[in-house]
């Protein structure tokens, strides 16, 4: 739906401080979940916005970007050019997710925390506060390969956690369910197949322990 007829038909809240590019989709519809736009909101071309999407004050999305249903930015948070957030994605506050970034929905990102370009962060993971993700990072939910199969009907995500204050290189793999704990490291590259403790770093493939 085109921005005028969006909010004349009441399904896009727009705050008149908000600047809004007159190619932005709506994709609502009456009786749907309003879209909801804060103060000093600033949303670039072409983006994509489906019902429930909450962008809060001073939030920034440049370029096609899409939000799909329920997503919600945290103030003065910021989404890069071609970056896809499915549905039920929480941005924290003063967060980045940045250039072409894929997440498959149902995941938090936390307070302050940055997501590098071209990362990919599958569906249930969680990234705590302060914590940063270096470029083509990437997580794995699936414990086995289903496509087609018919297993497939009784398949569950398996997410991996990123704590608070870590620091996950260029390249990183995390692997279905591994939780890296609060002020941990992995290095670029790595491959990580089992937790990670607190206060650790991490090289390698498979990723192994290097320092405390």
């Amino acid at each position: 739906m085109e921005i005028e007829k969006a909010i004349a038909s009441g399904v896009v809240t727009i705050h008149p401080t908000a600047v809004v590019h007159n190619t932005v989709i709506f994709l609502v519809e009456q009786g749907q979940a309003p879209v909801l736009i804060h103060d000093r909101v600033k949303i670039g071309p072409y983006c994509i916005l489906q019902e429930g999407v909450e962008v809060c004050s001073q939030a920034v999305l440049y370029s096609c970007v899409r939000l799909d249903r329920f997503c919600k930015i945290g103030r003065k948070s910021f989404i890069g050019h071609g970056t896809i957030l499915r549905e039920c994605t929480t941005v924290g506050d003063v967060s980045v997710v940045a250039h072409l970034v894929c997440c498959e929905g149902d995941t938090a990102f936390g307070h302050d925390t940055i997501v590098h370009d071209q990362s990919h962060v599958t569906k249930g993971a969680k990234i705590g506060d302060y914590s940063f993700l270096g470029p083509m990072s990437m997580g794995v939910n699936d414990r086995k390969i289903v496509h087609r199969r018919p297993e497939r009907e009784d398949w569950k995500p398996t997410p991996y956690e990123v704590g608070d204050w870590c620091r996950i290189g260029a390249g990183a793999i995390m692997l279905p369910g591994v939780k890296i704990k609060n002020n941990s490291q992995v290095g670029a590259g790595a491959v990580v197949t089992k937790d990670v403790e607190k206060n650790t770093t991490v090289m390698g493939v498979p990723a192994k322990e290097v320092s405390r």
